[in-house]
Formats: structure tokens, sequence, C-alpha cells
């Protein structure tokens, strides 16, 4: 949040954090500055003799805490007003150095074979076996050296990006058999719930503010149906398969009433709801990619749905998807901006008359 006060001869801009950088991109802004995308092309600044500055008391805090585009830019963003917790989350679990013996298959050392997924009768070092007792206390160790080097409180982790999950008995029973149509496969978001449970379980004697962050993502996206997850869960929703033009109000997009139902339902049992989602055309990221539409309908719709904040994925080709990404910003800032207006100032003073 910041605050911008001009008075008789004076100009006062202050704020918590990256807040005092924003007023002052605020006031440049007033001037008629704009940063619509990276570098000279998207710079905007007006060439003035006079510098006039209203009389104001100006106060903005964000919509969201989070807002940051999974990009490399990190200074267009801030011009952006972008900011806030970085959601941490990873594919993967901690694991020992293990390597697969070529003659046998078999992982060594041994003793560590019984944390790795059990496929058609074989250990795979694909996934994990979550059931079993010595890698639960494995992954606990883990957490715990890693809080005692300075790290946390939030953890990230998951399984590894794919499929392969453990066909064990053990880690089987776990899953309550919901199937996910979007993947042709039964839900494996019961077992990992249950296993971040027990992981959180083993380090709360020394560490009790540790969180576990997770993307909810493949076959692990609709909620769990048995497990209650833990308060310190917090998972970042990341609905690869699904629809990535339209907004959650489409009507020729069910899959995204779908999307937005998914929101809905992780919101109920999961404090802190996130988005790891898609602004981008994975099948040809150098195409023409609008989603302005998209983008008014499901940041405000993601707010009245309880969302904390952004982390989405996208490549830095910005001319292909302009405006999209100037919309996007200024709407994870304040998801009641005027779009309409916002894209008139846009077309104005990006292509000039």
């Amino acid at each position: 949040a910041f605050a911008l006060q001009v008075t008789d001869g004076a100009i006062f801009a202050a704020g918590a954090q990256e807040g005092s950088y924003y007023a002052v991109i605020e006031l440049l802004e007033q001037q008629g500055c704009r940063w619509f995308m990276p570098g000279d092309l998207g710079e905007v600044v007006p060439a003035l003799k006079t510098v006039e500055v209203k009389t104001q008391t100006t106060v903005q805090a964000p919509s969201f805490s989070t807002r940051w585009f999974q990009m490399p830019d990190k200074d267009w963003q801030l011009r952006l007003r972008c900011g806030g917790f970085f959601f941490p989350a990873a594919h993967g679990l901690p694991e020992p150095r293990v390597k697969v013996n070529p003659q046998t298959g078999e992982i060594e050392p041994k003793e560590y074979a019984e944390f790795f997924a059990l496929r058609k009768g074989k250990r795979s070092t694909r996934q994990h076996c979550l059931s079993s007792p010595k890698f639960i206390a494995y992954v606990v160790e883990q957490v715990k050296a890693r809080r005692k080097k300075g790290a946390g409180p939030v953890i990230g982790m998951g399984p590894n990006d794919g499929s392969g999950f453990c066909e064990c008995p053990n880690c089987t029973a776990l899953d309550a058999g919901d199937f996910d149509p979007f993947c042709n496969e039964i839900s494996v978001t019961d077992r990992y719930i249950w296993f971040f449970n027990q992981v959180l379980k083993g380090v709360s004697d020394e560490y009790p503010d540790t969180k576990i962050a997770f993307y909810i993502y493949a076959n692990y996206m609709r909620p769990p149906q048995r497990e209650r997850p833990d308060p310190r869960i917090i998972g970042a929703l990341a609905p690869i398969a699904l629809d990535r033009v339209h907004g959650f109000s489409n009507p020729v997009s069910p899959e995204k009433s779908y999307a937005k139902w998914l929101y809905r339902e992780w919101g109920k049992i999961m404090p802190e709801l996130y988005d790891r989602g898609y602004w981008s055309n994975l099948a040809c990221p150098g195409f023409t990619f609008i989603i302005v539409d998209r983008l008014r309908d499901e940041i405000p719709a993601c707010h009245a749905l309880g969302v904390k904040g952004w982390r989405v994925e996208t490549f830095p080709n910005y001319g292909p998807q302009f405006p999209s990404m100037y919309v996007a910003g200024k709407l994870m800032w304040n998801h009641t901006t005027d779009v309409d207006a916002l894209l008139a100032d846009c077309y104005e003073k990006f292509f000039g008359p």
C-alpha cells in the first residue's frame, strides 16, 4: 500500500515495502508516463514544458497480496505494481541421491528403493511411494534441516511433473476413487493431502509455523474427497488442461465454469489459495494471443472467490500478447479497474493518433 500526498510546495510519497516505489510510479503516471511492455518500445514518457502536480491525498492498496508474472522482466513488473509474496511451490519432493542400475533396473542404494513408486512390480524414480513410513520420516527430517538452515517457513513441494504414480496397495488405498475427466485417471489428490498432513505433523514439534505450498495440477487438481487439508497447506491452482482463451462466465466454454467450481471448492477448505494459471499459448507461444476479455472476467471473479494472489505462467513475447499483460497487471493491483478506459488510454498513448 502507499500514500501520495501533494500540498502547496511539497510532495510526500511513502509506503511499506515496495509501496514508496509504487507511489512514485503513480506520480509519474499522473504526468502521462506509461510502461505498456518491457523495453523502449513499451515506454511512453511525454515531453512537458511544465510539470504540474495536483493537490491530493491518494491512498491505494493492492487487491491481491501476491502479483507476479512468471517472466524475467522484474523492473517492468514493478512498474505495473507487481510484488508481494512469491508462491514457492515446485515439482518434486525431498529425496536422496540414487541411481538406477542399467543392468538390473534396480534402484541403488537399495535401502532407498522403497521411497519410490511401485509400477508394474518394479520401483520407478518417476514418482514416490507416499505411504512408506521411512520416506515420510526422511522428508520430515529434510524439511527440518532446511528450516534449521534458515529456509521457510513456506516450503514448496509436490509430485514430479507428469504421471507414474505409485500403484502399491497402501498408496492406492489413500485415493478416494474420484475420477478426473480431464486427465482420464483417478484423482490422486487425497493421497498427497494425506502425505502433506503427515509431514506437517512430523515437523510441528520443532517448526510449528511451517507451511507446505504445492501446485493443484494435473490429476491432483480436483479437491480431496476424504482427507481434510491441514490449514498450513497452501495451494496454487494450475489448470493446465483447461481453456486458456475464455473467462469463467463465457457460455461457449463450459470447462471454464468447471474451473470456477474448482476455485470455489478449494477455497472452502484452504485458507490460502493462489493462482498458478496460464496466461500464454503453450501450443504456439509466438502466435497472437489476446486474452483481455478473459482477464477482465476472471481476475475480479477470483477476488470474489477469495484467491489471495497470482504467480502465472507467461512468456516474454509481449508484442503478440499486447495489451493483455498490461491489463492483467493493472487488474491484479486493482480488480475494479475500468478496463475500457484503460484500453482507450493504452491505444492513444501507445499507438498515437
